[in-house]
C-alpha cells in the first residue's frame, strides 16, 4: 500500500500532537518504548548535595596534595577560594 507524501506529512503532524500531548519532549528515551521523555530540573536539595559533594572531594584532593606539597596545596586553596569568590 502506497501512502502519498500529503498523508504522510499528515500523519507526521498527528504523531507529532500526540506526543507534545503527552508531554514528551526532547530528553531522555524511555527504554520501554524508544519515545523521549521529559527530563525534570534537579530540586535544591539534590544540587545542594552536589555541592557537598564536590567540597567534600575537593578537600580530599587538597589534603592529599598537601601531603605531597604543602605550598602547591596551600595555592590551589587559594586559588578555588578566588574561583568561587568571584563567582557572583
Amino acid at each position: 500500500m502506497k501512502i502519498t507524501k500529503r498523508q504522510l506529512k499528515r500523519i507526521i503532524r498527528e504523531e507529532k500532537r500526540r506526543l507534545h500531548e503527552l508531554g514528551i519532549s526532547r530528553g531522555e528515551r524511555d527504554p520501554d518504548h524508544g519515545l523521549e521523555v521529559p527530563v525534570p530540573p534537579p530540586d535544591v536539595e539534590t544540587l545542594w548535595g552536589d555541592v557537598e559533594g564536590a567540597l567534600g572531594q575537593l578537600t580530599t584532593t587538597l589534603s592529599q596534595l598537601e601531603d605531597l606539597d604543602p605550598q602547591a596545596a596551600s595555592e590551589a586553596a587559594a586559588y578555588v577560594a578566588e574561583e568561587i569568590h568571584s563567582w557572583k
